[in-house]
Formats: structure tokens, C-alpha cells, sequence
């Protein structure tokens, strides 16, 4: 989350510019808040989300070393299908530009989009592994 301070006194008009430029997948939203709302709003937030990467995260592994173990190729394509889901989810809410590819800018534009369509095609290809087409169903297999 952008944010920066400005002084301005409680129920004053201020004005303030935004100059903004993207030509990836950018939402801006704009908020007033006082110091202490911030804090807490910013702290739960990062918290949230954290969690939910984290289960992400956990969830991959696990199924990947369910697979290694295994060697059932049901268990492989869920830790991929969550992978790519983990990876979009990094990127929509904006931490995976921050913190796992800050350096690429070209993945930072466009990951939002990348990675949702890397989640639907291991999620289509998850959902023929565990239906378990019949070989007659080749044209569903490509």
C-alpha cells in the first residue's frame, strides 16, 4: 500500500496531486486516514494476508512431498494448481513486486494476469487428472 504523510489540519481543505503511470495492472485507491488507523488498519492487513499466503505456501509443499512420496501424479498437479494460485495471489495483492520479484518489472506489470491464466490451465489439467477421463476422451486430454 502507497502511502505518504501530509500536515493538514483536522477539517481544513487540502489539495493534493497524483501524477501516476502504469502500463501494468494498477489500481489506485485513495484513502485519507490518521496515523493510528493506518497502523492498524496496515497491521491487520499484512496479517491477513500473510496468512492466507502462508497457508498457500504450506499447502503447496505438502502436497509436493505427499507426491515425492507417493509418486500419484494427483498430488503433483494440486501442488502446481496451488503454486500458480499462491503466485497470483502474491501479485494481486501487490507483495509478490515487493518481495519475491522486485526486480523484474516486466513480471510486475503483467503478473496479475500471467499467473491467473498459469492457475487455469493447472487447473484444468488437475481437474482431468482427478476426473479420470476414459482414453475414448482424448480430444478432452490435448
Amino acid at each position: 500500500t502507497p502511502a505518504f504523510p501530509t500536515l493538514a489540519a483536522p477539517n481544513a481543505d487540502k489539495t493534493v496531486y497524483l501524477r501516476i503511470r502504469d502500463s501494468g495492472d494498477f489500481t489506485l485507491e485513495v484513502k485519507a486516514w490518521q496515523w493510528r488507523a493506518f497502523v492498524r488498519h496496515a497491521t491487520f492487513y499484512m496479517l491477513e494476508h500473510g496468512a492466507v499466503a502462508g497457508m498457500l505456501f504450506v499447502l503447496t509443499m505438502f502436497n509436493a512431498g505427499i507426491y515425492l512420496v507417493l509418486r500419484e501424479r494427483g498430488y503433483l498437479h494440486i501442488a502446481v494448481f496451488l503454486a500458480a494460485y499462491f503466485l497470483f495471489y502474491s501479485a494481486h495483492e501487490g507483495v509478490g513486486p515487493l518481495i519475491l520479484w522486485p526486480d523484474w518489472p516486466w513480471l510486475g506489470e503483467r503478473a496479475t494476469v500471467v499467473f491467473a491464466a498459469l492457475g487455469l490451465l493447472t487447473g484444468a489439467a488437475l481437474a482431468i487428472e482427478l476426473l479420470d477421463l476414459p482414453p475414448g476422451a482424448a480430444a478432452l486430454r490435448r
